[in-house]
């Protein structure tokens, strides 16, 4: 994690990570499987497993980082004439929004 990355920049790191991240993941399934293959022992990879483990917690974070800035943008184009009427689904929406807070794993979390 970068100190100041503003968030948009870090879901764009974030993605392409992935990307980078899926060659190597495929890299050692293969070995993996050439291991198996030939009954050698299998090697340990506990940087690659606490990797995964990373980007999976921070794409959960991200997505939902997403989903609400596009809602609020959503809001942003709510003339104020309709507000009474888009109130309830707004109050729904943030405390779908809470709920999913709540869920996130406890290792998010403490970040």
């Amino acid at each position: 994690m970068v100190p100041g990355l503003e968030p948009r920049d870090a879901l764009e790191r974030l993605r392409k990570f992935k990307e980078e991240f899926s060659v190597h993941k495929r890299k050692f399934d293969s070995y993996f499987s050439g291991e198996t293959l030939f009954g050698l022992p299998h090697t340990s990879y506990p940087e690659l497993k606490k990797t995964e483990t990373e980007i999976e917690l921070l794409d959960k974070l991200y997505i939902l980082y997403s989903k609400v800035k596009d809602t609020i943008s959503k809001w942003k184009d709510v003339p104020w004439t309709e507000i009474t009427q888009e109130i309830d689904k707004m109050v729904e929406a943030t405390e779908i929004y809470a709920r999913d807070c709540a869920r996130l794993p406890g290792s998010l979390k403490s970040w």
